[in-house]
């Protein structure tokens, strides 16, 4: 068994690094970095269960165009100049097919805490087509901030239940 080399560390630790902190290496501080990982798990633990749970309530051919759309998406979806119109297609049946699923989501969060779910789904549903619909509702049940880098930022301001708590009483 061969040892990684320290240029080799040093590759995999800035991947690691680039992929959870959106912070300069030279911050680099612990306690952050263990944050930005359950952050980034938390929003992981989303996508599959809008994804895996919501739907696998389709047939099976309705599964399988699902994933392909969904996987074009993914491969295709961005804007370039080799895949314009290609790309544009797979992204926009992706928004349609995905259009109910993100909303219905949200249910599974709605008897966890009404009030705040709704207010936060209200607030911050509407940032991408379908998929920050989810992801506030779970930044709330949570109680959490949850952000895609460059895209958008849930409970930016981010509520303890503590205070949520003290307000009430």
């Amino acid at each position: 068994m061969e040892l990684l080399t320290q240029r080799e560390c040093d590759l995999i630790k800035g991947f690691v690094f680039n992929k959870f902190c959106g912070e300069p290496k030279h911050a680099f501080h612990p306690v952050v970095w263990v944050g930005k990982v359950i952050q980034f798990l938390d929003e992981k633990m989303e996508h599959n269960l809008f994804n895996g749970v919501i739907t696998s309530c389709l047939v099976l051919p309705g599964i399988l165009f699902q994933r392909f759309t969904n996987t074009m998406d993914a491969m295709i979806g961005y804007r370039n100049e080799m895949y314009e119109k290609f790309g544009k297609a797979a992204a926009r049946i992706d928004d349609v097919l995905n259009f109910v699923p993100a909303r219905l989501c949200v249910l599974f969060f709605l008897p966890l805490n009404f009030k705040g779910v709704w207010d936060s789904v209200k607030k911050y549903g509407g940032i991408k087509i379908n998929g920050t619909y989810s992801i506030s509702a779970m930044a709330d049940v949570l109680d959490r901030k949850l952000e895609k880098k460059g895209t958008y930022i849930i409970l930016e301001e981010k509520n303890s239940l503590k205070k949520r708590y003290k307000k009430s009483t």
